[in-house]
């Protein structure tokens, strides 16, 4: 690079580096104003860069931002297009977003001299944000501006996940067919969620399985959600079919045998999870990540619930060693061969 320092400023013509092995450039001036102030004036630009590479957050970019003003408090301005983003930290299913103190909801928040930036920034990605964690599984669009300051930055625009994105709960999934989280700019702490998706389960036995459908609208903190199914069932049934897997009335038929199974199915992925410890989506798959396991997913002629355990013998996905209690009650075990056409 070229850097020419004078009495009142530093100039930098040309500087050229690496951002997580791809190319960024940076130029611009820092001076000092008469009152002896300090200012920026700095443009930088880069292309698939990384941007955040930490244990559960990675993000690359390509970028074209300005930071300016007093060093106490600068802006940073310009474009961020995201090319390729990963998240898979696990969300606490219960709680609110970190920094404001109170139950508003943010995105992210910055601490110590970074909490004065101010934003003036647009950040968009076309389904290149991936969520992958205990609660969620799925590509993600985003188109935001995002102003405000480091400690509260408010973004708006909106935040949507593609169709096939997986909500990830203890006794069931669902398929979502639509997920959509607009941040008002008039309200940008109290986004608003539009969403809808379905789960299927195994019926009694004979009776073919259960689609229950969800849909879920409001501000975040008072999303109202609504449920049907096909066949009908009541709302009790439906939602018990999501919390825990099966319906109120096949519970209180065999409470012991229902609970056995759902804490089976449970209490296994959570070991699972402890014994593998953090997730890295680069890692090669290790001993545990070779099971699977699925609890009623069908119920067999007698009303006991279909088992089925999977172990990958190879790393390709072609073999895997089998077990399963299937729904006449019989038990199996055998050599899977599994071939896909490209």
């Amino acid at each position: 690079g070229e850097i020419r320092v004078a009495p009142d400023r530093v100039v930098i013509e040309r500087f050229a580096c690496l951002m997580g092995g791809e190319p960024a450039a940076l130029g611009g001036e820092v001076r000092r104003d008469e009152h002896g102030e300090v200012e920026l004036d700095l443009r930088l630009s880069g292309e698939s860069a990384a941007l955040v590479q930490t244990a559960d957050v990675r993000v690359r970019a390509d970028f074209a931002a300005t930071l300016t003003g007093p060093v106490t408090a600068p802006v940073l301005g310009g474009r961020v297009a995201i090319t390729n983003a990963l998240l898979s930290g696990d969300i606490a299913v219960v709680g609110r977003g970190p920094g404001v103190g109170d139950d508003r909801f943010q995105l992210f928040a910055l601490r110590g001299p970074w909490a004065r930036l101010r934003f003036d920034l647009r950040v968009s990605g076309a389904q290149s944000l991936i969520v992958d964690n205990n609660l969620l599984d799925g590509a993600f669009s985003l188109d935001l501006h995002i102003r405000g300051t480091g400690e509260a930055p408010t973004p708006a625009g909106l935040l949507t996940a593609r169709r096939g994105t997986r909500v990830k709960l203890p006794f069931s999934t669902l398929q979502m067919q639509r997920i959509e989280l607009r941040f008002p700019e008039d309200d940008p702490f109290r986004p608003r969620v539009d969403a809808s998706g379905s789960a299927s389960f195994a019926g009694q036995a004979g009776s073919g399985r259960i689609e229950v459908r969800v849909l879920a609208a409001g501000p975040y903190d008072q999303v109202q959600i609504t449920t049907t199914s096909e066949p009908p069932l009541s709302e009790d049934d439906r939602l018990s079919l999501l919390t825990t897997g099966a319906t109120r009335s096949s519970i209180e038929g065999n409470p012991g045998r229902r609970a056995l199974g759902m804490a089976g199915g449970y209490l296994f992925n959570e070991v699972k999870r402890w014994v593998s410890g953090p997730s890295n989506p680069d890692a090669d798959p290790g001993f545990f990540d070779r099971f699977d396991l699925q609890v009623g997913d069908e119920l067999s002629r007698s009303g006991n619930e279909v088992v089925e355990t999977e172990f990958r013998i190879d790393n390709r996905g072609h073999w895997f060693l089998s077990g399963e209690r299937d729904r006449f009650d019989a038990l199996n075990t055998g050599v899977i061969y599994r071939f896909s056409f490209r």
